[in-house]
């Protein structure tokens, strides 16, 4: 018994004990700060600030649910696209993404990409908008606008045709662009 004790304690001299370097696998954890930063640094300057294009009261007004402050997510938003995103407050799950992306196509090949990603697309009418569209049970509608790509996106969790509410919300913010 003593002599594994040994074994195992001279398994750990000082020479073994740096750390090893990093690899290509290894992740590295920021602090808050640095997220912060980097979250900042992402917004695409020709781009709005999609947490500004929507309160947690439009939201809720077109819901019929409270939503708490929309969060900007650094993770997904890139040089070219933004997104925000609302939680429902209270029990009930539900939120709502908005994303805002650059792109030169036009109605017809946003669409195309728009059913590679989501799945079929149906023509949806939202006011102040010509030629949006909608997949997954009304769950994602899509638009263009100024060059920019513009998809809200709203689940629940009751999975059933959100159509009417999703496209309710992609009008105020096609009012608000």
């Amino acid at each position: 018994l003593t002599l594994l004790g040994a074994a195992a304690l001279s398994a750990c001299s000082p020479a073994e004990a740096e750390a090893p370097e990093p690899t290509a696998t290894d992740y590295v954890v920021e602090d808050a700060a640095a997220q912060a930063t980097r979250e900042a640094e992402s917004v695409a300057p020709e781009l709005p600030d999609p947490c500004t294009l929507l309160s947690a009261r439009d939201i809720a007004d077109a819901v019929g649910l409270e939503f708490g402050a929309g969060l900007y997510n650094g993770f997904l938003s890139s040089e070219t696209e933004t997104i925000c995103e609302w939680n429902a407050s209270g029990e009930a799950y539900a939120s709502v993404q908005l994303t805002l992306r650059a792109t030169d196509r036009d109605l017809a090949a946003e669409r195309a990409w728009a059913e590679e990603y989501y799945g079929p697309t149906a023509d949806v009418s939202v006011a102040g908008v010509d030629g949006a569209f909608s997949a997954q049970d009304g769950t994602v509608v899509g638009l263009l606008t100024d060059g920019m790509a513009v998809y809200v996106l709203h689940y629940t969790d009751a999975w059933e045709d959100l159509t009417a509410q999703t496209s309710a919300i992609a009008a105020l913010v096609a009012a608000a662009l």
